[in-house]
């Protein structure tokens, strides 16, 4: 993504509204920055030196910040949980739908890792990222994960030009797909809770096939049912690696509901 902003006079400042008398600075790092300005191209600033590579995050950070001191209002996509799942009925993992939430503080941080911030709210917090590249960075998911903080990422990972506050004023305040929990915390808790609620069953080579023992819903006559013709398609297949399968049959727990009638019953 271009560099389309500078900070001049303190203020963040767009290249098109920038003076060749200006003195720029990267929002990031505070090395002086060139205004590239082309008839038939698009405006871009460069680095005199060293490129930073941090700065169109930390200026995509800004102009977050500046927007929601003012309208107060982040809308947060639905939430799954993250399980194998019959794929013709999604709404089975659907822990909570769309909401808008009213934006009490929100601070910026930044560091040697990419730029995010932190959004508070009257009871919770939760991390937004600004997200440029394709991966998110490990160090912020693994700290988010220990102190139980979601990330909410702005997909942005396909655009060359820098969105404005009227573009960014759109995503954060409308349902669209920019909008990506890269992590969960409520998500994650339902899917650890999920999975301790299963019994693993293990699969083991028989008649040159794949087969799972001990299926607790019986769905054959055997004591072995065909892990690809029945266990994949079964709606109590949690989770399937090499050798075993998470399979919630015992407990006929196949959405989000079954899981919480579950929890209700056991806590008695």
């Amino acid at each position: 993504m271009r560099l389309e902003y500078a900070i001049t006079n303190n203020q963040l400042v767009h290249i098109s509204k920038v003076a060749e008398r200006n003195r720029c600075h990267c929002p990031s790092c505070g090395q002086t920055l060139i205004p590239h300005k082309h008839k038939n191209r698009h405006h871009q600033f460069f680095h005199k030196q060293t490129e930073c590579n941090l700065g169109v995050e930390k200026t995509l950070c800004l102009l977050i910040q500046d927007i929601l001191k003012v309208s107060h209002k982040l809308h947060l996509p639905k939430v799954n949980v993250d399980l194998n799942l019959n794929p013709e009925a999604p709404e089975a993992t659907t822990i909570s739908q769309d909401l808008i939430i009213r934006v009490k503080d929100i601070s910026i941080h930044t560091g040697k890792n990419t730029p995010y911030l932190t959004v508070f709210t009257e009871r919770k917090k939760l991390i937004l990222l600004p997200n440029t590249w394709k991966n998110i960075p490990y160090v912020l998911m693994e700290n988010s994960k220990n102190s139980r903080v979601s990330v909410l990422a702005i997909n942005l990972v396909d655009r060359l030009d820098m969105p404005d506050k009227d573009e960014l004023k759109i995503i954060l305040e409308a349902p669209n797909e920019r909008k990506v929990w890269a992590y969960n915390n409520l998500a994650n808790h339902y899917r650890e809770t999920w999975l301790d609620a299963c019994q693993i069953l293990r699969i083991s080579h028989y008649d040159f096939r794949l087969q799972t023992e001990n299926c607790p819903i019986k769905m054959t006559n055997n004591p072995h049912v065909n892990t690809y013709e029945d266990c994949l398609i079964c709606p109590y297949n949690m989770l399937i690696d090499e050798r075993n399968i998470w399979c919630s049959g015992r407990n006929k727990i196949s959405s989000v509901t079954e899981l919480k009638n579950y929890l209700r019953q056991t806590s008695h």
